[in-house]
């Protein structure tokens, strides 16, 4: 039996096919994988219609370059929305051998379906994913082919996918079929999701167990070796857009133009586009400079790397590999003198985890390795906070979240005798050597008994972004929510801002136990309605737009929309939405030139700055009738104009038992 993990794993990724052992046949047709326009159920049955439409990838071959068919039959398929990679595959097998039940087990010792995809040819790194009939996986990405073993035990558990599959024999019993789906956003490291019409370089491989005979090695790429790391033999597939709808589709004399509110104030538009970053998590401007530092998550030996950016050239400098994942950064109040740089990070092993502040200098433009100095850590795994900031009281401010991943399991968040669900409060500038910090001893809760002495205020889920505003000291402080609220914090000493008791200002589970101090409410706060994953921001103190100075910036990870607030300590004084944009939220920054600027996460890294809003007011013109709208042939009945396109969802809300019908109507 082949035992080593360069032979026993199957791969699909990109390179160019050569011509090999089939003589001088050209290489074959990219594989068309069609776009489905309703999601996939990952239920392993393989009954959608995207299955019946999709071709199969082409007959599974024997390893070696002489077309040999598998004596055990596959039948794959491959699609794809904008957010998943779907596959299904049904397999012919004799006698089912799997066991393993363990994540990222050794699944190529027993029968197991395999794929690998390439994305990029301007990439090294592939991704390989494994399932048995159990329904076992595994994951890895592999930043490139050299030295693979050190690279296994290296990559092997180094992400965390969350790829969907069920396994299940099939209906004859004559063998086992599965369905899954992977996520884009898990192949970052190469990019994501591809767009309509490029083209990856892919295989789909199995391995068939029979008792007491060697394994049948077999796949969907015509391989010459048995080396399934092999870029050269794999074939390419083309990501087909959705299908065109056919017929009158624009409808003529519609009165529905814009909406029936105001636009907002400011809208969303790209800056700084000759330079690319490379899925970038934040954003700062170095002082002292008119730079960026940012944190990407692009490097293939661990989670991140630090680079400096030239703003005005575009030049992407490196400053530091880590293996840990850092989330943010902030720079010591004397950093011009001392070069000192602090990152909140997570080293992301799993139910052991552990966050991080961890202190670096910078010298002569990057980051110097052997100064690193832990400043505290804390056990998190999910819910991990690890945002820093300065006050102007020159302590260090640290959020740290749950630890968990949902609904505080371990009711860390009213507990105070540990350093979760807190902020943290921390004196690192008179920490002797050996220390990372002392306990500034005005801190809120020194010398009361049972509470960590380290805690300025409790009671956060997840918070995500914090900010000193420049101008008058406040702290401010995004946090994710669970059920139906997100929130936005602004710091008091000694607060308790009440999860799990409470989720911002609602209950949410009154049953437990809150803490000795009473429930602080969020200074803002927003229903999942119009907000999913709150990412804090920062205060505008500009010139530029002079109606957002001294305005807390934020927006949503989810749902693109943006809102500025202003507090006077005790109430809201202001409080809109200023822009409503298509990005994935993941960081703000105020640039020098008075520009408020914000990262895009799954937009490629894009950073756009806000302006101000040239979309026409329609909300006066905007028809309050049906009869008014010009898209209705009979109002009676519900009857729309020629040119309405129908559809349909897949799991449809009840509404007090109204009747509902769906259309898309696009003007001319």
């Amino acid at each position: 039996m082949i035992q080593t993990v360069c032979t026993i794993t199957l791969v699909v990724f990109a390179s160019v096919f050569a011509q090999h052992a089939f003589g001088e046949e050209a290489a074959p047709a990219p594989y068309k994988c069609l776009y489905s326009i309703t999601p996939v159920k990952v239920d392993g049955i393989i009954d959608e219609s995207i299955w019946s439409d999709s071709s199969p990838v082409g007959e599974f071959l024997v390893p070696g370059g002489n077309g040999e068919k598998a004596k055990a039959q596959t039948v794959a398929k491959l699609a794809w929305d904008l957010d998943y990679l779907y596959f299904a595959a049904e397999m012919e097998d004799a006698a089912l051998v799997a066991a393993l039940k363990n994540h990222d087990d050794f699944l190529w010792h027993e029968d197991v379906f395999e794929l690998f995809f390439r994305p990029s040819d301007e990439h090294q790194g592939y991704y390989e994913f494994q399932v048995n009939p159990l329904g076992t996986t595994f994951d890895i990405y592999w930043p490139n082919r050299e030295n693979q073993g050190e690279l296994f035990k290296q990559q092997l558990g180094a992400d965390t996918f969350q790829y969907e599959v069920v396994a299940k024999p099939t209906v004859d019993s004559k063998g086992w079929q599965v369905e899954g789906r992977i996520r884009w956003r898990d192949m970052m490291h190469t990019g994501g999701r591809p767009a309509v019409d490029e083209t990856w370089k892919f295989a789909l491989c199995r391995y068939d167990y029979l008792p007491d005979l060697e394994p049948e090695l077999s796949s969907s790429a015509p391989l010459t070796k048995h080396d399934f790391h092999f870029s050269k033999d794999y074939r390419t597939i083309q990501f087909v857009g959705p299908a065109q709808h056919q017929g009158r589709f624009h409808v003529a004399g519609s009165k529905v133009i814009g909406a029936p509110v105001p636009p907002p104030a400011f809208k969303a538009v790209p800056k700084y586009e000759h330079f690319e970053l490379g899925t970038p998590m934040f954003l700062a401007i170095e002082p002292g400079t008119d730079e960026f530092i940012a944190i990407t998550q692009d490097n293939p030996d661990g989670k991140c790397r630090i680079v400096r950016v030239d703003k005005e050239s575009g030049a992407v400098t490196e400053m530091l590999k880590m293996e840990d994942l850092a989330y943010n950064l902030c720079f010591h109040p004397n950093y011009e003198e001392n070069g000192q740089i602090f990152f909140g990070t997570n080293d992301v092993t799993g139910a052991d985890s552990k966050c991080h502040v961890r202190r670096y200098t910078v010298k002569d433009g990057v980051i110097d390795p052997d100064s690193h100095k832990l400043i505290v850590e804390w056990p998190s795994n999910g819910h991990n906070g690890a945002a820093v900031t300065f006050g102007h009281d020159g302590m260090l401010y640290v959020t740290t979240g749950d630890g968990t991943t949902d609904s505080d399991t371990n009711l860390a968040g009213q507990q105070l005798d540990h350093l979760l669900a807190k902020l943290l409060r921390l004196d690192v500038d008179s920490a002797p050597e050996d220390k990372g910090y002392v306990i500034p001893q005005d801190n809120p809760f020194v010398g009361r008994a049972g509470t960590a002495p380290e805690t300025y205020a409790y009671g956060l889920r997840n918070p995500w972004r914090m900010t000193t505003d420049a101008k008058t000291g406040q702290i401010w402080i995004g946090n994710n929510g669970q059920d139906l609220w997100e929130q936005i914090y602004l710091v008091r000493r000694g607060a308790n801002w009440g999860w799990s008791v409470y989720e911002g200002s609602y209950p949410f589970y009154l049953e437990r136990q809150l803490g000795p101090d009473p429930h602080t409410k969020p200074a803002f706060e927003h229903p999942h309605s119009e907000a999913r994953s709150m990412t804090g921001g920062i205060v505008y103190q500009g010139d530029k737009y002079p109606s957002l100075r001294g305005a807390y910036i934020y927006g949503d990870y989810s749902t693109g929309k943006i809102w500025a607030g202003r507090h006077n300590g005790k109430r809201a004084t202001y409080h809109q939405e200023i822009a409503d944009s298509q990005m994935a939220i993941a960081d703000f920054v105020e640039d020098p030139d008075g520009d408020i600027l914000v990262l895009d996460y799954q937009g490629g890294g894009s950073i756009h700055s806000l302006v101000p809003n040239d979309q026409p007011d329609y909300s006066k013109s905007f028809p309050k009738r049906l009869s008014d709208s010009g898209i209705f042939d009979d109002v009676s009945t519900h009857t729309l104009v020629n040119g309405a396109i129908p559809y349909d969802v897949n799991s449809p809300l009840w509404s007090d038992g109204a009747g509902k019908t769906r259309y898309i109507v696009l003007t001319d």
